[in-house]
């Protein structure tokens, strides 16, 4: 852990570096017709500055798409029309990042870009597989990491570059090319690459809402324990959306009711409230006999829709509103594949905080942004978790309705 906090200190530092290396002789050279480069950078550092509890590092890239394209970048090359289509489909901040450097990262960044890299790779729910040995996600991560330090000779010191090196890059390259492309997309590597012992194989399953063999789990009877209860709680009635898994207890995470440890978890993004202290504080603000009223109200219902107004399901809610409720019905009743690529929520960047830290395989694809009534509010309500979660950074759902409720 120190060494990693060293070296992530160490890329923020050049990076800090280079951009203020660059601003005075951009400054110069533009004679005030071009805004200042320091500016390119505004939505990145304010990014990798966002409190850990609100949003991590990761999702800046997230997508394993997008992890495709910034390895292709930090192994030498660059990234093509498709790469850059990825980008500003999965990490458009990377992408405008790029286009303003005419498609080609400045050398400074590429270190904080191989710790962002690794930070995703290993946050997206593949590392700890090793049964008895390193793993899969570290054994795939070495060639990555042999490459850059050999590029980065390369750059830094003039005639270091020989015959030897030239043939230890390829292989370490070639290495890296078979074995991250699936870790990037949580698909099982090839036996003659890397073979998964039994143990490894089953627990990657797990991760990905699977049965041991690798097998769609079937829908729950009616008279599991769990369903019961959540049929009295809630109605989900389209196919697909029946009760496939119980919800687990997420050990140190939880309490044996399921609260999280941390309260802050279930807080919301800017104003530390939980979600239940705002609505009241709010509806006390606006009337003198609001909390009267409050008192007679139940804790509300949890509705999931689509754009269109369509409703899937509704469930009541027996402690307030907190991120454990999409998470619950999301991870218990829908196949991964069957998720949403882009899901709207008022508290979203701490419902994928939740979701990530309990259940990252799982939920490593799903695109989580504030709705953009949310978004754009300001005072108490206002969001500090970054450009990342705002809707309008995204293509896919610039003209989509964000708050169909």
């Amino acid at each position: 852990q120190i060494g990693q906090i060293r070296s992530k200190n160490r890329a923020a530092r050049l990076l800090l570096e280079g951009i203020r290396g660059e601003t005075p002789a951009a400054l110069g050279a533009n004679h005030g017709r071009v805004r200042s480069p320091r500016k390119w950078w505004a939505e990145l550092l304010y990014a990798l500055g966002t409190p850990q509890s609100v949003a991590d590092d990761s999702i800046l890239i997230q997508h394993g798409a997008a992890l495709a394209v910034v390895r292709t970048i930090l192994l030498g090359g660059s990234a093509d029309e498709r790469g850059k289509a990825v980008l500003a489909e999965h990490a458009p901040i990377l992408r405008r990042l790029l286009d303003s450097y005419d498609g080609v990262f400045s050398t400074f960044f590429l270190s904080t870009l191989h710790r962002l890299y690794r930070l995703t790779l290993f946050g997206r729910g593949a590392l700890g597989l090793g049964v008895g040995r390193a793993g899969w996600a570290l054994s795939a991560i070495e060639g990555l990491d042999a490459c850059i330090w050999l590029l980065q000779l390369r750059r830094d010191v003039p005639g270091s570059w020989n015959e030897e090196r030239e043939e230890s890059y390829n292989f370490w390259r070639g290495r890296a090319n078979r074995l991250l492309l699936g870790v990037e997309a949580l698909r099982p590597p090839n036996p003659p690459e890397y073979a998964l012992n039994q143990a490894e194989r089953e627990l990657l399953h797990d991760r990905l809402g699977l049965s041991g063999d690798g097998r769609l789990l079937e829908a729950l009877p009616d008279d599991h324990p769990y369903c019961r209860e959540q049929n009295v709680l809630g109605c989900y009635p389209l196919p697909g959306w029946e009760q496939k898994r119980p919800l687990p207890q997420y050990k140190p995470f939880e309490d044996e009711l399921g609260r999280a440890v941390e309260s802050s978890e279930e807080h919301r993004c800017k104003s530390g409230l939980t979600v239940g202290e705002f609505d009241a504080k709010v509806a006390a603000a606006k009337s003198e006999k609001a909390g009267k009223r409050l008192q007679r109200h139940t804790k509300g219902g949890f509705v999931f829709c689509c754009p269109h107004r369509v409703i899937y399901g509704f469930h009541a809610m027996l402690r307030g509103e907190s991120p454990r409720d999409p998470f619950a019905v999301l991870y218990t009743r829908l196949h991964r594949h069957n998720l949403p690529s882009f899901l709207f929520y008022d508290n979203v960047c701490k419902l994928r905080a939740y979701s990530m830290r309990r259940e990252p395989g799982f939920f490593a694809d799903m695109r989580a942004l504030v709705d953009r009534f949310h978004f754009q509010k300001t005072g108490a309500e206002a969001h500090k978790c970054g450009p990342q979660y705002n809707p309008d950074y995204y293509d896919a759902v610039r003209w989509v309705n964000s708050s169909a409720v």
